[in-house]
């Protein structure tokens, strides 16, 4: 009741392929980690322990599922669904980690046969300088497009059937999720094609987490977005709070809205909470410096 008094919406976050962050692995040996070991995603020798896990340490931002392979997106639509059944009045789905941990990893073994068996190639030679097969030679660079085309298109699945279901239940939940802020970049490296998803509608909005303290690449980012994404409309920029003042935060709330983009999301609430940042300072130098030039 004080939700709708208040207007407030309530969209479920989820960590989408991201199953383990803390230092040491879980010790519940119920968790996935240790009921699904081959749904993990792989560094390029196709083992944990490349960046992941280093004298039972777990290294980088954690532990993650494999877009790649095929039970992977299966498991999640089917917790989104119970997600759905069970709170049908919750207004959106949030995804975020919806992207691989980075281009070095991936390399899931199920997820590459299917790779190979649907391209024909080997894998092992997506990071060779080239390969030959009959005679002919490919670029590695075609050769990798093939794979992040790949990757990205199996993320890009995922989505597709969250939609297709919520549109064959006739929910009126939206979808959204946090991206990484340089588009190109992000499919590229993170195989998160963000744009295609704002593109096709798969999205209702997207949030690119523009989290720099520097204005410089924080109008790069804003540049690369507006290069190849038209819908600003569902563009909600990202702004961190924990890493900066009042003063940056409203420079870069001001420099959103020059770029043509009025939707801002500040990150994240443990920062107004702890009373390390306040809004109110937030506002006043908003309003005091909102003719501010770019420089």
């Amino acid at each position: 009741m004080l939700g709708n008094l208040l207007n407030i919406k309530v969209h479920a976050w989820i960590n989408t392929y991201l199953i383990w962050s803390a230092p040491k692995p879980p010790d519940d040996k119920s968790h996935i980690y240790y009921s699904n070991p081959e749904w993990l995603e792989k560094g390029k020798n196709e083992t944990l322990d490349i960046g992941l896990i280093i004298k039972g340490e777990i290294k980088g931002e954690g532990l993650f599922l494999s877009p790649n392979h095929p039970s992977v997106n299966m498991y999640i639509l089917k917790v989104i669904k119970e997600l759905v059944k069970n709170y049908p009045k919750i207004h959106g789905i949030h995804f975020d980690y919806i992207r691989f941990q980075d281009n070095n990893y991936g390399f899931n073994k199920i997820g590459l046969v299917n790779f190979e068996e649907k391209f024909k190639v080997d894998h092992k030679d997506i990071i060779k300088n080239y390969y030959n097969e009959n005679s002919n030679i490919i670029s590695a660079d075609s050769l990798y497009n093939l794979w992040i085309n790949y990757s990205c298109g199996n993320i890009t699945n995922l989505l597709i059937a969250v939609k297709q279901h919520l549109i064959l239940i006739n929910s009126d939940i939206i979808i959204s999720a946090a991206v990484k802020p340089n588009p190109i970049e992000a499919k590229n490296r993170w195989y998160q094609d963000w744009n295609k998803w704002i593109r096709d509608d798969i999205l209702d909005f997207a949030i690119p987490m523009n989290y720099t303290t520097d204005n410089s690449i924080f109008i790069t980012n804003l540049k690369k977005i507006k290069s190849i994404t038209s819908s600003n409309d569902k563009i909600i920029i990202g702004i961190a709070l924990y890493n900066q003042d009042e003063n940056k935060i409203a420079q870069k709330i001001i420099l959103s809205k020059y770029s043509g983009y009025n939707k801002i999301c500040l990150f994240s609430y443990n920062s107004i909470r702890n009373k390390s940042i306040n809004l109110g300072r937030i506002k006043y130098e908003y309003l005091t410096n909102k003719y501010m030039t770019e420089d």
